[in-house]
C-alpha cells in the first residue's frame, strides 16, 4: 500500500522543482530586450520584453525629417517582430519544455508580427487593420481640398438706440 504521505511529499517536491523552474524563466524573460538600428543607422531602437520602448537614439541628420514618426514606429515594430526568436535564445529554462517555448514564441508572434514593407505606406482613412498599410500605389488619392468659405458680408451697424430700429418699443 502506497503511503499518502510519501505520495504528498513528492507531489510537493515536483510544485516547488516546477515553481522554481517557473522563476527562472520569469526572470530570464524579463532581461531579454532587442535593439533595432533604422534608417542606415540613424534610428536606434530598444524594446524590453514586452515590447515597451525603453530607449530610443535620434541622429542629428534626421531630426527635421517630416517622415522621422513614420522611420522610428516601422523601427519599433522591427524590433517588436524579433522578441520571439530573442526569447529563444535568452530564456534557457524554457528549452527543457518545449510546449512551453512554443507557446512564449507563438505568442509573441501573434502579439508582435512582421512589419509592413518599406514600400508600403501607412493608409490614415482605413476601417479595417488589414488596410492599415498599403503598398505606395494602391493608396487613395487624398481628399481634394475644401474650397474656404467666404467671409460673411457685415450687416448694416444697428441703431444706437437699445437696438430698437423702428424707434418704438411696441412695434
Amino acid at each position: 500500500m502506497v503511503d499518502p504521505y510519501e505520495l504528498l511529499d513528492g507531489i510537493e517536491a515536483r510544485v516547488a522543482a516546477m515553481q522554481q523552474q517557473a522563476n527562472a524563466v520569469r526572470d530570464e524573460m524579463a532581461a531579454v530586450s532587442v535593439t533595432e538600428h533604422g534608417r542606415g543607422g540613424q534610428i536606434t531602437v530598444t524594446v524590453n520584453h514586452m515590447g515597451n520602448l525603453t530607449a530610443l537614439e535620434i541622429g542629428q541628420a534626421i531630426r527635421s525629417d517630416p517622415s522621422l514618426a513614420q522611420d522610428i514606429m516601422r523601427t519599433l515594430w522591427a524590433a517588436q517582430s524579433k522578441l520571439g526568436d530573442a526569447m529563444r535564445a535568452g530564456v534557457p529554462s524554457a528549452q527543457a519544455t518545449p510546449e512551453t517555448m512554443a507557446a512564449i514564441q507563438d505568442e509573441m508572434t501573434r502579439m508582435f508580427p512582421s512589419p509592413p514593407p518599406d514600400d508600403f505606406v501607412r493608409n490614415d482613412t482605413a476601417e479595417r487593420f488589414e488596410d492599415l498599410f498599403l503598398p505606395k500605389e494602391t493608396m487613395p488619392a487624398p481628399p481634394s481640398p475644401v474650397a474656404p468659405r467666404q467671409p460673411r458680408r457685415p450687416s448694416a451697424s444697428p441703431d444706437d438706440d437699445d437696438y430698437y430700429e423702428s424707434g418704438d418699443f411696441f412695434r
